[in-house]
């Protein structure tokens, strides 16, 4: 596996090299495009350029992208394809921060989505008996 370059801030800006954060679970439910819908929406307040980038083939985050009404606060591109580390440098050139919405499972997508990313969260929904 490849690992990415490590970048420094100054040389980001200058490059305009986004930060990627995916967000990925093995298991659907557990709020992986509700995170990445509302972190999104937050930088976009904020006002940094976003791109949210669907990697699920069931293409939550575009459904919400269509169905949402009001200001068109960032871009959602749906992209479930196991090559996404080497297409995301071209389609994500102009913006600060790339959030991806992973797909439900470990598979080569998921894969792509890591080998892409700084920094990958892993949301949880605990059950009863693990609080």
């Amino acid at each position: 596996m490849r690992s990415r370059k490590i970048v420094s801030t100054t040389e980001r800006r200058i490059r305009k090299v986004p930060k990627v954060i995916a967000i990925l679970n093995q298991k659907g439910g557990v709020g992986k495009t509700t995170l990445a819908v509302h972190i999104a929406t937050a930088l976009a307040r904020k006002k940094r350029s976003v791109l949210l980038l669907d990697a699920n083939p069931q293409g939550s985050a575009l459904d919400w992208a269509a169905a949402r009404h009001g200001e068109k606060l960032f871009p959602v591109i749906g992209l479930p394809k196991s090559s996404i580390h080497k297409e995301l440098p071209a389609v994500a050139a102009n913006f600060d921060v790339v959030l991806i919405d992973g797909p439900p499972r470990v598979y080569d997508v998921a894969r792509s989505a890591i080998m892409a990313s700084d920094l990958v969260l892993v949301p949880v929904q605990p059950s009863p008996y693990d609080v």
